[in-house]
């Protein structure tokens, strides 16, 4: 079966180099990955490891406040004029 991941470019770029240095595929490094987790999965007494989910990106700010302009309609014109409206009154 074929499935498509999303890799940061760091990441990915690591995990090809990985690869070629045990001369395996990529595809090959991240089914034995996947492998290793299934083989071991978390009991119930185990949590999850703590992850702050109120943090937020710094850029996530600026664009709440333009979401917020759009008066709850979503579609990009909508968007693009808020947007504009919030650059105009940053000047």
């Amino acid at each position: 079966m074929k499935a498509t991941i999303d890799f940061d470019d760091t990441l990915y770029r690591q995990l090809k180099a990985e690869a070629a240095l045990r001369g395996r595929k990529v595809e090959e490094l991240v089914a034995e990955g996947v492998r290793r987790v299934l083989a071991d999965p978390l009991s119930p007494s185990s949590p999850l490891p703590a992850t702050d989910s109120t943090a937020k990106p710094a850029w996530f700010g600026s664009l709440h406040k333009y979401a917020k302009n759009a008066a709850g309609r979503h579609d990009l014109t909508s968007m693009r004029a808020s947007v504009a409206r919030g650059r105009r009154a940053d000047f």
